[in-house]
């Protein structure tokens, strides 16, 4: 089976470079990625008042930022819809950019109240969403997670505990059942191309990786983990024996990934991937 990952696309027209693979996985941010410039602001802001949390829409007034926010999203429908010509299943997790909300009180805090992404998702039937769910085929389990602000911490009310507890049984069904486990999770684990090397960044030099990824990699054993969201890193590496792909970003940014047996035959990037290539 050959799989054909797509970066962080942030509204970009992806670039399919390979013609053969029987499904395509998306770990996250497919919608535009309009006020980042407010979003820039606010966590320099923040940065320097860690205790007084300002919203990026301060900087521009909430209702440009719901038109913002619609036309993001409206763009990733349409990207969407674009994947879906090739009638292949893609499986999808939501990214920071694609709005979606987990719980009542997030959505009643947020600038849309609604989530938005199981709208732009919804309606393509050959779309799965993975978000905190498991899907079994004959031979591997795909398990996803999105959104994540990482690196969790625990005892925070949306922190590790909260982004673990709904995977668990996921991965101990898929343990249980001895099914080979591809992990989707839109943040790559922490201390696995998560650098930030942008030095105009607030975080400059800092590890933004996900801790529950890491820890869900080193218990449970995946044979791959697929994530993105640090856009300075593009490749593969490996935690124990589990390929770890930093899916880059852009959209010309294509991996096709060929599993046999259960396991990893072969990785071929369609540019040249920045973290190294892994021998498999």
């Amino acid at each position: 089976m050959k799989l054909l990952v797509i970066g962080d696309l942030h509204g970009q027209t992806p670039q399919v470079h390979f013609k053969e693979f029987d499904a395509i996985i998306l770990p996250g941010d497919i919608c535009r990625d309009g006020g980042r410039e407010y979003i820039w602001k606010a966590l320099e802001w923040n940065t320097k008042h860690p205790k007084k949390k300002r919203q990026w829409y301060y900087y521009c007034g909430k209702k440009k930022a719901r038109k913002i926010v619609l036309e993001n999203v409206t763009v990733g429908r349409e990207i969407l819809r674009t994947l879906s010509k090739y009638k292949k299943p893609i499986f999808i997790i939501p990214g920071n950019w694609d709005q979606k909300t987990t719980e009542k009180k997030m959505q009643e805090s947020s600038l849309n109240k609604k989530d938005l992404y199981s709208k732009f998702i919804g309606k393509f039937k050959n779309v799965h969403d993975c978000f905190r769910k498991k899907y079994d085929s004959k031979n591997f389990t795909i398990i996803g997670n999105g959104v994540m602000s990482a690196p969790e911490r625990k005892g925070q009310p949306y922190g590790y505990e909260y982004w673990r507890q709904p995977l668990e049984h996921h991965f101990k069904n898929a343990k249980r059942k001895k099914q080979p486990i591809i992990y989707l999770n839109h943040d790559v684990p922490f201390l696995c191309m998560d650098q930030i090397t942008n030095k105009k960044s607030p975080a400059y030099g800092r590890h933004y990786g996900s801790k529950v990824a890491r820890d869900l990699i080193l218990e449970y054993k995946p044979i791959l983990c697929i994530g993105g969201h640090i856009h300075e890193h593009y490749g593969t590496k490996k935690i124990g024996k589990t390929i770890v792909l930093n899916a880059g970003f852009g959209g010309d940014k294509n991996t096709l990934i060929t599993l046999e047996k259960g396991r990893v035959t072969n990785i071929e990037y369609a540019t040249k991937p920045w973290s190294g290539k892994v021998k498999v």
